[in-house]
């Protein structure tokens, strides 16, 4: 997954030394300064009529010393064949040991879906209010007033309750939740969302330009895959999780080292953190 250009360009190369060493320089010098004795041998010469049992004898006689002379000239060629078959051998099996060594698909690229603007809904229209009858003025009579009601004294207005903080419904669950970024200007902070602490371990191979990070018990629930086209030395990542907990592979733009590893305790409803600062080697 990581080196398929370089591992290419090692086969070419081996291929093509392998092929300019079937001809030795010997060889090419030798054509070059008598080509006459060349065409010389290879036209075959023209055969008299056999005239009895010993001249078919001597013939038959001569034409075996010429395959004996042919083979013993075309032995080395033989032998650089061999050569050349068992290192197209040796090159095949040492890709065979990068391809099982690092038997990784590239993280695809997330393709964001479309989000459409709602449609508002038409108002409703209100329905004329009906009609209301005329009636006859009528002569009001004059009430006597009323007698001034007892006063109370002011009610404590009750105070409102406040909400009880709840904690994240992942807290306390051998889970990862989200994975984010922060970019500062001297490193790029990976920040993991944990359901509780854990310790986790990591590595840095420069030469495959990848970290890998490993969380052991723990389920991973954010998105598998993920890129980040603005982060300063991350790329993208990929995550799987089995039996044994959580693997994520981060994709770094170059050499880079780890500057701070960090885990933070969960605090006023936030879930705990594991914290990783990547640096420019």
């Amino acid at each position: 997954m990581f080196c398929p250009s370089r591992s290419l360009l090692s086969v070419i190369f081996g291929c093509s030394l392998l092929l300019s060493a079937c001809e030795t320089p010997a060889d090419g010098m030798k054509a070059k300064k008598d080509p006459v004795s060349l065409q010389k041998a290879e036209t075959p010469k023209a055969l008299s009529p056999l005239s009895g049992d010993a001249d078919k004898i001597a013939r038959l006689e001569q034409q075996l010393a010429a395959l004996q002379q042919e083979v013993a000239a075309n032995r080395p060629k033989i032998a650089k064949i061999d050569v050349m078959e068992q290192k197209f051998k040796d090159l095949s099996l040492g890709l065979d040991r990068i391809d099982a060594t690092y038997n990784m698909k590239p993280a695809p690229v997330a393709v964001p879906t479309p989000v459409t603007a709602p449609v508002p809904a038409p108002l409703p229209v209100p329905a004329p209010p009906p009609a209301v009858p005329v009636k006859p003025v009528q002569k009001a009579e004059v009430a006597p007033p009323p007698k001034p009601a007892a006063t109370k004294s002011p009610e404590k207005p009750i105070e409102a309750q406040k909400p009880p903080v709840s904690k994240p419904a992942a807290s306390g669950q051998k889970i990862v939740q989200d994975l984010r970024i922060g970019e500062k200007k001297e490193y790029s902070r990976l920040v993991l969302d944990l359901g509780q602490s854990v310790k986790i371990s990591y590595d840095i191979d420069n030469e495959e330009k990848i970290l890998l990070v490993e969380i052991p018990g723990f389920e991973w629930k954010a998105a598998k895959t993920k890129t980040f086209p603005k982060s300063l030395l991350i790329a993208s990542y990929q995550a799987e999780s089995d039996a044994s907990g959580s693997r994520l592979v981060v994709q770094l733009r170059g050499p880079a080292k780890i500057a701070n590893y960090s885990t933070i305790d969960a605090t006023g409803g936030k879930l705990p953190r594991a914290v990783l600062d990547v640096s420019p080697q």
